[in-house]
């Protein structure tokens, strides 16, 4: 299959993630988020051009494992009371020892939620699951 990798057509895309490369790193970058990319400073810039999707290019990391999640926060409800998670998941996420994880399930990719724990030295992996819900990991270094 091959995508457009342009604002056109990109609300019709699902589950499928870009890779570009920023500053000599490459970053995922979950394709509702493209739309809302801006291009500057320390930002990936996104051409116009097509990408093929040819499998899954993310696998779960070694450190991701069931027995290392110690907080699991569904953020479905607090989202839906119009409040957002931030503060909790960066006061609980705190309390982590080293090697543990905290889990956030979210409706959507939270980018800036990812950005401020990985800001605080935390590693990040997420996933799409096929009931359409992000589940997003933080591992305490």
């Amino acid at each position: 299959m091959n995508y457009p990798a342009s604002s056109s057509g990109v609300s019709n895309w699902k589950n499928i993630s870009l890779l570009v490369a920023s500053d000599g790193e490459l970053t995922l970058i979950p394709t509702p988020l493209i739309p809302s990319l801006q291009v500057g400073r320390g930002r990936p810039k996104v051409g116009v051009g097509t990408i093929k999707i040819t499998e899954n290019i993310m696998e779960r990391p070694s450190w991701l494992q069931q027995e290392k999640i110690k907080v699991s926060l569904d953020a479905r409800p607090i989202l839906a009371s119009g409040q957002h998670p931030l503060e909790r998941v960066i006061q609980e996420s705190s309390a982590l020892m080293p090697g543990e994880i905290y889990e956030i399930i979210t409706p959507f990719p939270p980018m800036p939620m990812i950005e401020k724990l990985t800001a605080l030295g935390f590693v990040s992996f997420s996933e799409n699951s096929p009931d359409g819900l992000f589940h997003s990991y933080f591992l305490r270094k």
